[in-house]
């Protein structure tokens, strides 16, 4: 399939950038550019990937017997590493993971990428489960509509104090992320390795 070839993504992901620079809308290219990213790699590590499999971005086959739940699906997010930067260069990165899909269960994974035009590709994204992201409160993040929203900033305690809006979405699971992000990045590993299953150990 051609989502799942590298060349795909990086084609997409050059579009993306000269649509930025040109200030272009890039919200479609964003989600078609990450999406394929995410596939690429799922199929590099030996899963089974389904695109736009039913109700999420793209879904995985465990080729493991033993595992209880074979079809994993996950939720694709992307964002600028340093977007909306303040008179001291310090930005965020943020998601926005839309309520009826939590509450509805369209997915079991959520994915959220950090990406930098100064590098080759996204750091290594965030993963967290969709049951950590239901627990939190949603907040009116667009007139009226209220969905999920986590963000992570390297200078998360300046940006908190800096803005009324910021702190009010540093939800517990938003301070978990910005405390310990690697705790979340290893969990990105873990799927590499084949073991997205584990994610689900400790759920219940």
């Amino acid at each position: 399939m051609i989502w799942e070839k590298e060349e795909t993504w990086r084609s997409l992901r050059e579009s993306y950038i000269l649509m930025k620079n040109l200030h272009f809308r890039t919200q479609f290219i964003q989600a078609a550019y990450s999406e394929c990213w995410v596939a690429s790699k799922l199929s590099k590590a030996g899963y089974n990937v389904k695109f736009h499999d039913g109700d999420c971005d793209v879904s995985v086959v465990s080729s493991n017997p033993e595992d209880k739940e074979k079809k994993i699906g996950f939720e694709i997010k992307h964002s600028e590493d340093n977007k909306d930067p303040d008179s001291d260069g310090h930005g965020y990165a943020s998601w926005v993971i839309s309520r009826p899909q939590v509450k509805e269960e369209k997915f079991h994974i959520c994915i959220l990428l950090r990406d930098s035009l100064k590098t080759n590709e996204p750091y290594p994204p965030f993963i967290l489960k969709r049951e950590e992201i239901a627990k939190t409160e949603p907040v009116d993040v667009n007139e009226g509509r209220l969905d999920y929203y986590l963000w992570y900033s390297d200078h998360f305690e300046n940006i908190m104090k800096k803005s009324d809006w910021m702190r009010k979405a540093a939800n517990p699971l938003v301070k978990s992320l910005n405390k310990d992000p690697t705790e979340f990045i290893k969990r990105w590993n873990e799927v590499l390795n084949g073991k997205v299953q584990s994610l689900f150990s400790n759920t219940n």
